[in-house]
């Protein structure tokens, strides 16, 4: 199911960090421990279905990370994690103004002092820059190889990333040096402008602001998607054309990739149909879930709920619910309607709990 928690986080005042592999949710987590210890907040870690459900080969040791504890000051006096159970009615407001005005500047100086967020490359001359985070940064950086362009390319036609593993709070003092001078970023990031929002915030009023292109271009139109997910082939097709006007041009490694990727398309999609889902040979739901002339079904999370996407007639499922919620939109439903009932599928483990 779509969703997207970063702003509930923000809704708690729960700083978030990205890992951008599965060796960093280590890392990472190890250093969101520390952080809760170091701010006293709750630290969150946003981890993406690529990830958890991929895999790789990890170091691991007790010295994996070693946290830099800095000296924190606020309005001339060092910072003091300070606990409040009580949650009185004005009490609570005086927590509140710590949270955002002392224990956030703790979690941004703690990640500065552990380079969290970091300027991974950088020239004298830049006037592009990419900013990206978590498993975005990771599929910019892929995309990058893919067009044959390395660190040293990336220095020679004046392209700069900046990698953010603090989402939230976020560092607006980096975002502005990272920024001086460039004449236009590019926001890389799935789902809606989390972190582009941010980034538009810290740049606001600055005098000779970058212009700012992520969810859309410069004329408003669709850049990178606010629905499902990106991978590296998606960026490389949105980051290849407006990178080759840094690159002085036609520049083969880019013009071939993108070449690729568009064939490797057209022999996907154009060259084999898609095939409709359906069941298992031998599943029971192959009758199960057969209509009677003139029956209409509903179907709720489970095997069953396939059929809504099937181009069979007989199986159509018209609606779905929640687990165990089956048949409830009919109670309602069925003073309005001349239908005498409704077939109502079952999820898989409905039956002992709730439906």
């Amino acid at each position: 199911m779509p969703f997207q928690d970063d702003f509930a986080m923000v809704a708690h005042g729960i700083p978030v960090l990205y890992p951008a592999s599965v060796s960093e949710f280590l890392t990472m987590g190890l250093h969101a421990i520390a952080i809760s210890r170091f701010s006293g907040c709750w630290t969150s870690l946003k981890l993406v279905n690529p990830l958890c459900d991929g895999g790789e080969m990890v170091r691991v040791s007790p010295n994996l990370v070693k946290p830099r504890l800095p000296e924190v000051v606020i309005d001339g006096q060092p910072f003091r994690k300070r606990t409040d159970f009580t949650f009185f009615p004005g009490l609570n407001v005086i927590f509140e103004h710590r949270l955002y005005y002392e224990r956030h500047t703790a979690v941004r100086e703690y990640c500065r002092a552990n380079n969290l967020n970091r300027i991974e490359v950088s020239g004298p001359n830049d006037r592009l820059g990419i900013i990206t985070a978590g498993k975005s940064y990771a599929d910019v950086r892929q995309a990058l190889l893919d067009m044959g362009l390395s660190e040293a390319d990336l220095r020679r036609c004046g392209i700069r990333i900046l990698r953010v593993g603090l989402l939230y709070p976020l560092d607006a003092s980096l975002v502005r040096e990272f920024c001086d001078g460039l004449q236009e970023v590019i926001m890389v990031e799935e789902k809606r402008g989390f972190l582009e929002t941010q980034i538009k915030e810290a740049l606001y009023g600055l005098a000779n602001a970058p212009r700012m292109v992520g969810k859309l271009d410069e004329e408003g139109r669709p850049l990178f998607p606010f629905q499902g997910g990106i991978d590296a082939d998606m960026v490389a097709e949105r980051l290849g054309p407006r990178l080759l006007k840094y690159t002085g041009g036609a520049h083969p490694g880019i013009e071939r990739h993108l070449a690729e990727i568009a064939a490797i398309r057209q022999h996907t999609y154009d060259a084999y149909p898609l095939r409709t889902p359906n069941y298992c040979s031998g599943c029971p739901h192959n009758t199960s879930t057969v209509l009677n002339e003139g029956q209409m079904a509903w179907g709720s999370p489970g095997c069953h709920s396939f059929a809504s996407i099937m181009d069979t007639p007989e199986r159509r499922v018209e609606a779905m619910t929640q687990l165990g919620g089956e048949g409830l939109p009919w109670i309602g439903l069925r003073h309005f309607t001349e239908r005498p009932h409704m077939v109502q599928n079952v999820g898989d483990g409905s039956l002992f709990h709730s439906s």
